[in-house]
Formats: C-alpha cells, structure tokens, sequence
C-alpha cells in the first residue's frame, strides 16, 4: 500500500475501505500516480459522507489532510490532476465502464453512483415531459369541485394537484400541517376520474414507520372524500416493494416492473440516489410517480440529497408550464422572469406553503421559517422568551443533569402512574427529547442514561433490569411478521398478574400487546435523535445541543427537530451552537441538478 495511504489509515483519516479502494485502483491501473492514490481515497471517502461525486476544483491545488501534522498532501492542479487519471487506465469519461467516471466539469464518481444519477436524470426528464393524454381544461371543473374555495391552502393544494395529474411525475414539497397528504388524497379521485379504468395504485415510504403513517394518513382523507379511492390497509417500505434482498438485488426491475398504473412515496427526503435509481428501473413508463415530502428537512443517509435537488429552483413556472396550470385551475400561479432559470423540473413541482398547524403565523411556524431561511437573528428572537418557544443555556454536563430532574419530575415521572395501555401510549406523543448527537453526555446514549438514573433516583424504576414497567421502547430494526418498524415508539407495562407486555399501536390505532422477548432490536425511547424522529410528531419537543459547535448540527436537522412540535418547542445548549447550526447547510455534491437542467433544455 501506499506508505501515504498506509499512514492516513493508521491515522484514522481514512477509513480502511478508502485506503483498500485507492490501492486496489493503483495495483490495477496502466499508470498508477499519487493523483490517482489520492483522487480514489478521497472519491470513496466522499461516497461514505453521503456525496454522489467529488469536485476536484474544490481540492486541486490546496492541501489535503492538513489538519493532521505530517500527513498534508498537496493536490495537483486541476488541469494536472485530469490527465494523470486520464491516463491511468481505470478512470473513463461518462459513459464507459472504468471504475472511476470523470465528468467534463470534472467531477469524479464511483461507477455505480453515475449509473444511478445518470438513470435518474434521464427517467425523470422523461417522466415530466406534459403527459398528452390529459387536457388542461378539462380538469377545470374537477379540481374546482375538490379544492373550492381561493383562500391561500386551497389554491396551493389545486396547484400541487393539478401539477401532478398534468405530468409523469409530481414532486409535492411542503412543511408539517401544509395538507401534503390531503392533497394526494383528492389527486387519488382526480386521477381516478382520468382513468378509463380502476386506478392500480402502490403506496411505499422509505422507512417502516413513514409508511405506517401514510396509510393511516390516506385512510383519514379517504374516508373524508365521497368518491374515496381503495386505499390499501397496509404500505411497504419501498425496500419492500421492490422485493430487496439482503444481497441489494431488487425482485422488480426493467424486466420484472411493478404492475401499477401509480406510484406514490412518502417521506421522499429520507430517499437515496441508489434507491430511487432502482425505483425507477422498477416503475413502467408510462405509470405516473408522485414524491411527497419536505425538501427543507434532513437529506437522506446514504448518497444524494434527491428531494432537493428535484425541488430546486421551484415556486415560479415558465411561461408555458404557467398558462398549462392557469387552464387546469382558474388561478394565476407565478411566472420566472425573462433569463430566470427555474430549475430543471420546476414545472413539475409544487411546493406547499400555507400550513394548517401552524396557522395564523403561531411561534413555532414564524421560528421554523426563520430557520429554513437561516435568519439566525429572527430564530434567536423568537427563543428568546415565550410559552410557545424558548432556549435555556446549558453550559455543562453537570448542568445538563441538573436540568433534566426537573424534565424527570414534570414530564416522566407521571408516565409510570399510568397504567391504561391506550392512555400510556397517548402519553408519549405529549413530549419527547431529541438530541443532535448520537453519543457523549449530550448525545442520546448519554441522555438515556442520565434520565434512567434520574428515574431509579426518584424510585420510578426499581432494580437493576433493563426490562422495566414503563420504559418506553424505540424499535430499531423492521419486523414485518410482527408488524413493527423502525422508529416505532411503544413502552412496557405490568399486567395484573406482574408479567410484563410490549404495547404498541395498531395500524387502527388500537394497543396491542407483545412479549418482550419477541421484540425486535430496540433501544429507551426517553430520548432519540433527531434523524430517528423524522415521520414523527409530539405536542412539545425538547431539543438537546452540545455547548460546543458541531459540524454534524445544520439548518436541516434544527428545522426537523422543530417542525416535530405542534404546540411548544424548548430548546437547551449555547447560543453559538445554535446559530452555527443554522447558518451550516447540508451540502451533498452531485451533478443531478445540473443533468436536470441541461436534459430538460432549460439550463441558466
């Protein structure tokens, strides 16, 4: 191995798949270079942060690794660094099947992730084109009977409908209480009335819990409409629907599709480039895909922040997409200026912006958009004091502890006296922690633990078992048999004869018990983080920040925690923190957006 790869790898700095990746591209390169060693740790490097490609513009010439003494690596030139991978052998130009893929805006891919964004550019774009066999006009009448009314909602829900049913695929953005699933429930029957024949529908989220939710969401807006569509009584992960094995092999593809005239997917934020990828192979031409989700929220885990970049430039139309939507609908939607790009697929979104929860302009909504926006200084002033939203400084760990007896006493203690399954389960949609962090004291193993000896301290827990009457429980991993998903909250409790039972909710709402033995991987649920949040809501949240600055804390994940909150949000850490959070940004490098925008014939 390289010794500079070898050291980076003993450092830490790489991880040992970066390392092993760079060395096996130099073992079996024509040229092997250090710009190669390089190029290929950092690609990798990038992959396993979430990114689809790497930028060499944003290294070349500067150093690498500069933050560790001894170990900076000076990256060549642009132009330099191009041709010494070039002529390397396993670096090829789009298209080819080199293990390496360099782009003429020379950004660098791993293969798989250029097949994929690539597939995704070119399946989308033609799914957007305006479908011919929907007439504008005639959804007039339509749309009007299912959104009445010009108030600000309803003319944003006839928009987003109409966006959806006038094109192949309908990208519907919006924050929590915008209507995002009462939309799609009349685009259900609109759609319906369009079709000569019953509507084959299939419903997927990317998580267990987000798609629980969508169709207890869509059976609520079902059974509110007079022409409801058949909604299905369950809904898969998408993982699911695709027949997903553990070998990442999905059953459906281009030669095995899903049999559905639509596809609708929920929580489309939480959805990766590779995932949506092997949605699309899965989904027949002309079958129409809806994505619904908030493009504000966290971006996915693995690569790709796809909803966003989908969504960017949205919320003005060109002028023809404009008159198209001015025909369906009767309003006026906006119109981009003369020379203002509008975004690849712009005119196949719709983004949702008047929001039912927090009607009025209440303090979570106006303190939600200030940090969508990043206007750190509005954000802090609507912290700055109030029943509906605040901030408390919390200095420490020691702090932190003292704080948290006085969240024991007000919010957890009185948990244990409840004994009714159904009113214990209700309980835990009254407050919930969230933390940024995973790990340390302001992490969630960390503030599990504090609250947990808090809880024996004041003898709500007694002894030492992990098992506890009314210890709230926090399903970690998927188990379809039982019916249960990751991120599901439920809690232990005592029956009359001392044995304890798993409580979850139903699909209808209604307790169910388990044994404790049968559940799958679970964690406490006092706290959780905020990723494992997202699908969730709670009356009052408590956001938990470090003292210190953090580069995993954004805009993205502030906006999440405070949009799970329908009444109170209560925010503990350090001004800096949180403003530095506010003003970072989750930037994924990728060249979906440009693809977009270049395929589409509307480029800047």
């Amino acid at each position: 191995m390289d010794a500079r790869l070898l050291a980076l790898l003993q450092a830490r700095a790489l991880r040992p798949l970066d390392a092993h990746f760079a060395d096996l591209l130099l073992r079996h390169a024509a040229v092997p270079s250090p710009e190669l060693a390089l190029a290929a740790a950092l690609v990798s490097q990038h992959a396993g942060d979430g990114h689809v490609c790497l930028p060499l513009a944003r290294h070349a010439g500067a150093p690498v690794f500069d933050a560790l003494p001894g170990l900076r690596w000076l990256a060549p030139q642009r132009e330099d660094w191009c041709q010494a991978l070039t002529a390397s052998g396993v670096v090829g130009p789009p298209g080819s099947d080199r293990p390496l893929i360099l782009d003429a805006a020379g950004r660098l891919y791993l293969r798989r992730l250029w097949c994929d964004e690539d597939a995704v550019a070119r399946d989308l774009i033609a799914r957007a084109a305006p479908r011919a066999d929907v007439d504008p006009a005639a959804l007039r009448g339509p749309l009007r009977a299912l959104f009445a009314g010009d108030d600000a909602g309803s003319v944003g829900q006839r928009r987003a409908a109409a966006v959806a049913a006038l094109h192949g695929v309908g990208i519907l953005s919006g924050g929590p209480g915008t209507g995002k699933t009462h939309t799609v429930g009349k685009l259900l029957v609109l759609l319906q009335h369009l079709s000569a024949r019953p509507l084959r529908l299939a419903l997927a989220a990317p998580t267990g819990k987000a798609a629980q939710r969508l169709a207890e969401s869509l059976r609520k807006a079902a059974t509110d409409l007079q022409d409801a569509v058949p909604v299905p009584d369950s809904v898969p992960t998408l993982h699911r629907l695709l027949g997903i094995g553990a070998d990442g092999r999905p059953r459906h593809d281009a030669d095995h599709p899903l049999a559905c005239d639509l596809l609708l997917v929920d929580e489309a934020s939480m959805v990766d480039l590779p995932l949506l990828a092997q949605t699309l192979r899965a989904l027949p031409a002309p079958a129409r895909l809806v994505l619904l989700g908030d493009a504000n929220q966290l971006a996915s885990v693995e690569a790709g922040a796809v909803l966003g970049e989908l969504c960017a430039g949205a919320g003005a139309y060109r002028a023809d997409a404009a008159a198209r939507l001015a025909t369906a609908t009767g309003d006026a939607p906006p119109v981009a200026g003369e020379g203002v790009s509008t975004g690849g697929l712009a005119h196949a979104v719709a983004v949702l912006e008047h929001s039912y929860r927090f009607d009025g302009g209440g303090a979570i909504g106006r303190l939600a958009a200030a940090v969508r926006t990043g206007k750190v200084p509005d954000a802090l002033a609507e912290l700055a004091g109030g029943a509906e939203v605040r901030f408390e400084p919390v200095a420490d760990a020691a702090q932190l502890a003292a704080r948290l007896a006085g969240v024991v006493e007000a919010h957890l203690a009185p948990r244990f006296e409840v004994t009714d399954p159904a009113a214990a389960l209700a309980a835990l949609g009254e407050f919930q922690v969230l933390t940024a962090l995973r790990e340390g004291p302001f992490g969630v193993s960390g503030v599990n633990a504090t609250l947990e000896r808090l809880l024996r301290r004041c003898g709500c827990i007694r002894g030492q078992a992990a098992h506890y009457p009314g210890r709230p429980l926090l399903v970690g991993r998927n188990d379809y048999g039982l019916g249960l998903f990751n991120g599901d909250l439920g809690l232990l409790l005592a029956q009359p004869d001392g044995a304890l039972r798993a409580w979850f909710a139903g699909a209808d709402g209604t307790p169910r018990p388990l044994a404790p033995s049968r559940l799958p991987a679970h964690d406490a649920a006092y706290a959780v983080t905020v990723h494992k949040s997202q699908g969730s809501e709670f009356r009052r949240v408590l956001l938990i920040l470090p003292p210190q600055p953090n580069p995993l804390l954004t805009r993205e994940l502030i906006y999440t925690a405070v949009t799970r909150a329908r009444a109170g949000v209560t925010v503990w850490g350090s001004e800096a923190t949180l403003a530095a959070a506010i003003g970072r940004r989750v930037v994924r490098d990728s060249g979906l957006a440009d693809r977009l925008r270049a395929g589409s014939g509307h480029g800047p």
